[in-house]
């Protein structure tokens, strides 16, 4: 039977389903196989023979999970029908709504919200769907969730917030989407930090923009937390002879643009800024 699922054997799986010697756990197995590769008629098959919708494999990831992770929304409709569990939760406390969201499955996440699953829900770390997705920049899945009445304000373990995780990852378009459905932009987590200070040490230009253009505030301590040794060195020693390839980095490039950006409300030198950025862009 696992082979002819690996396989894609149709007819095969009914000859051995339809000869009564396939024990429930080959047919879970074949079932957790089947949705891990998009082979909706054989998981039909499968249900309408006994399988468990509910089984789980060794890290507690349902059929459910698998299919919304792979973006197989006719399968997920499958196991909805044959009645999963939408909020089952993995080793981890995931839920098959906040891997839909991270991998950026849009029609799977219509089809789990529809089907009841809960937007809010958290895994073992704090996290939600929202926050999956703006992390990853799923700014559809982000608005949808949104719609779907998921909290833009909740916290992780550490504090973050949906909009601080975007905010890191220089994800614009979605912090903009977060800000107009009311992200509380001068949110800190535990370490104190905000979103705009979180975009300032990752050197997210972009971001920063927005976040200053939406009201935020404590633009001072986002300088002080992007303005890291190596910038203030580069910054210092604009001279091209003495910035090392160490200086002329992704990030030290970013962080340097974000001070810039951020002169608009600092008293940093405007001349060495604007000589620093030329010489790292020649670099």
């Amino acid at each position: 039977m696992i082979n002819a699922v690996r396989n894609g054997r149709l007819n095969n799986v009914r000859r051995f389903i339809s000869s009564g010697t396939t024990n429930q756990t080959t047919l879970n197995r074949s079932l957790m196989l089947a949705a891990s590769r998009g082979q909706s008629q054989i998981v039909r098959e499968l249900i309408q023979a006994g399988a468990n919708v509910n089984t789980r494999d060794m890290y507690g990831r349902t059929a459910l999970m698998v299919a919304a992770r792979w973006g197989y929304p006719q399968i997920v409709h499958e196991l909805i029908q044959a009645g999963v569990n939408v909020n089952a939760r993995d080793s981890d406390g995931d839920t098959a709504l906040m891997v839909a969201a991270s991998e950026g499955r849009i029609q799977t996440v219509h089809e789990l919200i529809r089907a009841g699953a809960n937007v809010n829900a958290r895994n073992n770390y704090g996290d939600t769907a929202l926050m999956k997705a703006a992390s990853e920049g799923r700014v559809q899945i982000v608005h949808e969730l949104i719609r779907a009445g998921a909290n833009v304000n909740a916290r992780d373990s550490d504090g973050d917030t949906a909009l601080m995780k975007a905010a890191s990852e220089g994800r614009v378009q979605t912090v903009h989407e977060l800000i107009r459905a009311g992200a509380n932009v001068n949110a800190r987590d535990i370490d104190g930090d905000t979103a705009l200070m979180l975009a300032a040490f990752w050197g997210r230009t972009q971001v920063i923009r927005e976040l200053l253009k939406s009201g935020a505030k404590n633009w001072r301590a986002a300088y002080n937390r992007t303005n890291s040794q190596a910038v203030r060195n580069a910054i210092k020693n604009h001279a091209s002879k003495v910035i090392t390839s160490g200086m002329r980095t992704a990030t030290t490039r970013r962080r340097v643009a974000a001070i810039a950006t951020l002169m608009k409300k600092t008293p940093i030198n405007r001349g060495l800024t604007t000589r620093i950025m030329s010489t790292l862009k020649r670099g």
